[in-house]
């Protein structure tokens, strides 16, 4: 009898204590989760290459500065259902903790820009396809005719006069794309602008189909 008076005099201050140390746990981790983070001036590039864990992507950010825990971000992480995508990013200055894994679950990468000039030949498009640092170039020592029917160009008639084949535009990439996606797109927007063009042309045109 004397037993249960005595664990049930300590019981309830003990689940008091329990609880009251729960619940500053996770106000401290909510307060932490969205806490500006540790380097609120300078924008962080961070490269995640495929197959890396969530715990050495956080001692990652954490050994750049970005953030100051990197057990409170595995953890709150897979509270949050984590789905961290590779790629390039760029975290920004004071992006909190939340903030970096949202970024890094949505996939937004650094994007790279490359522009097809209005009257450039294919020489210079060629020139400036291979300039860019962070394209796979696949087309790089491939003969022009090859690769123009790599694209899906006809082997008659535009094979011998390619200039105006690709849509001058600025076509947006991550790192490691394959050329061959930038021209494909280029040329397919040309393809669909030429197509709308034909389809809204005047009843009366001298142009017959």
């Amino acid at each position: 009898m004397n037993l249960t008076r005595n664990l049930k005099k300590w019981l309830f201050p003990l689940a008091g204590i329990l609880a009251l140390t729960a619940i500053l746990f996770l106000y401290r981790a909510h307060a932490w989760w969205h806490k500006p983070s540790v380097n609120p001036y300078i924008a962080v590039y961070i490269d995640i290459p495929t197959g890396r864990s969530l715990r050495d992507i956080a001692t990652q950010l954490q050994t750049m500065g970005v953030i100051d825990n990197a057990h409170y971000f595995v953890s709150l992480a897979r509270w949050h259902h984590h789905l961290i995508k590779a790629g390039e990013y760029v975290i920004p200055a004071s992006a909190t903790p939340a903030a970096i894994l949202k970024q890094l679950n949505e996939g937004k990468v650094l994007q790279y820009a490359m522009t097809v000039v209005d009257g450039w030949n294919v020489t210079q498009l060629q020139t400036a396809i291979n300039a860019q640092p962070r394209l796979k170039h696949a087309f790089q020592h491939v003969p022009l005719t090859e690769w123009l029917a790599q694209l899906g160009v006809s082997a008659t008639g535009p094979t011998e006069w390619p200039e105006g084949l690709f849509y001058p535009d600025t076509y947006f990439y991550t790192a490691n794309t394959d050329d061959k996606v930038i021209l494909q797109r280029a040329y397919r927007t040309m393809q669909t602008r030429l197509q709308q063009a034909w389809e809204k042309r005047a009843a009366n045109c001298c142009v017959i189909n």
